[in-house]
């Protein structure tokens, strides 16, 4: 059912409000949904409980940022397509920016030695974080046979194959379809390896935007299934950052408030300057919104078809799958010491029996690296 779009909100409301949740919002999507149930549908009474758990519903199965595809559907639900634009940006901007400002500093003063000591408390920290999302989805994700077999092949043609890792995941999805399932894992590992996945030769800023714009398409199981896409797509395939520079970025997007999808902005930094993180988070964002406008007005009853759930399922365990070789690559570049490996078990501990919020873990890190630092 199309959503009614009410006018008694003023666009300028709509961006404030925004652009203050993507100031304060500390915490990933699970914080964000939670601050916007809070205000929108408690204190001022924008959205009713049922509105807000209908959008969510929705976007938790659509591709690309949870929070995020909120925000948008709030967005229309209060002013349309313009409202949807405006508070899917106003909550990214804030992020982006200071993102990007991080990714400067880091480039201008990556190379110098205090730079490298503080960063030494934080990557056991990011490799916490990646360990603490891949249980967490381990722990959610409902298994059966075929899942596990699903799991298994994709974990191996990520092992074993330069497959682009967005091919493999739409495979997967296929796998999971009953009416597929006969063929798997021979289906996947034989599609995978006669298939070639679209590539462009163009300058390195247009690569930067086509490699988002694909990523933000197909990417499903929120932030930290980011995390796997990049490594492998980034690192391994592409070559633009080593396994270090990932770790690093994968931190600065854990820590600073707005969407952790701005991870991307800081690699088009690296990759391309200022213009790579534009189009960087363009790309990785853009997807979101016109995937929450063609539901709204085309594929409203997709989200009920129990083929799509499969499908997504699919996907899912291949997520999974990208997670686990992308937490055995990072591992190695992290866990050098057994200081740096203790600082991972403390932080790990911190996220799965006290649920603290990772922007604290991720301080002490950087306390850790200062103590180095006044140590040598």
């Amino acid at each position: 059912m199309m959503l009614r779009v009410s006018h008694s909100l003023s666009v300028s409301e709509l961006a404030l409000y925004f652009l203050r949740l993507g100031i304060i919002g500390f915490g990933g999507p699970p914080a964000h949904i939670a601050l916007m149930r809070t205000d929108l549908v408690e204190k001022r009474c924008w959205l009713t409980s049922e509105q807000f758990a209908t959008d969510l519903t929705t976007a938790n199965l659509l591709p690309g940022p949870t929070s995020t595809e909120m925000a948008i559907y709030i967005g229309y639900r209060m002013r349309g397509p313009l409202g949807a634009l405006i508070s899917g940006w106003c909550f990214i901007l804030p992020a982006a920016l200071l993102v990007g400002l991080l990714a400067w500093a880091y480039v201008t003063w990556g190379g110098l030695s205090w730079m490298q000591h503080l960063l030494y408390g934080v990557k056991p920290v990011a490799f916490a974080l990646v360990l603490h999302g891949l249980l967490q989805m381990v722990r959610t994700t409902p298994w059966t046979p075929p899942h596990a077999v699903i799991l298994l092949t994709a974990f191996a043609l990520l092992q074993w194959t330069a497959i682009d890792v967005l091919l493999i995941f739409l495979l997967a999805g296929m796998a999971a379809l009953p009416s597929l399932r006969k063929t798997t894992p021979a289906t996947l590992f034989i599609s995978a390896t006669t298939i070639t996945s679209t590539s462009i030769v163009a300058a390195p800023l247009l690569s930067v935007l086509w490699e988002f714009l694909k990523i933000g398409t197909v990417i499903y199981g929120g932030g930290f299934a980011l995390i796997g896409v990049l490594q492998q797509t980034i690192v391994i395939r592409l070559g633009w950052l080593t396994q270090q520079q990932l770790l690093d970025a994968i931190a600065v997007g854990q820590s600073t408030p707005g969407p952790v999808f701005t991870t991307a902005t800081f690699i088009g930094y690296l990759v391309g300057g200022a213009s790579g993180a534009a189009l960087a988070t363009i790309g990785i964002f853009a997807p979101a919104f016109v995937f929450v406008l063609a539901e709204n007005l085309l594929l409203s009853r997709l989200k009920q078809a129990p083929q799509m759930r499969r499908f997504l399922q699919g996907v899912n365990i291949a997520v999974i799958a990208s997670l686990v070789h992308a937490a055995i690559a990072l591992g190695s570049s992290a866990l050098i010491d057994p200081i740096a490996l203790l600082l991972c078990a403390a932080a790990f501990g911190a996220l799965w029996w006290k649920k603290i919020d990772a922007h604290w873990l991720v301080g002490v890190g950087v306390l850790v690296g200062l103590s180095r630092l006044a140590i040598f």
